[in-house]
């Protein structure tokens, strides 16, 4: 049974050191060729946000 590859987020590469990111070179552009690039995260609504109406954007 072969263990599933490890996923790298874009945040975890950022974080690499030049000496990670040549060790893990090769994951990392297999990862970009068979999924392409994971997306960015998006900001969460904050719990009992309400978008400003007509009269309270001004």
């Amino acid at each position: 049974m072969t263990t599933p590859p490890r996923i790298f987020t874009r945040e975890q590469i950022a974080r690499m050191t030049a000496d990670e990111y040549t060790a893990n070179r090769d994951a990392i552009m297999a990862q970009l060729k068979r999924d392409g690039a994971p997306p960015r995260p998006r900001a969460l609504p904050r719990p009992n946000h309400r978008p400003p109406t007509g009269d309270e954007a001004a």
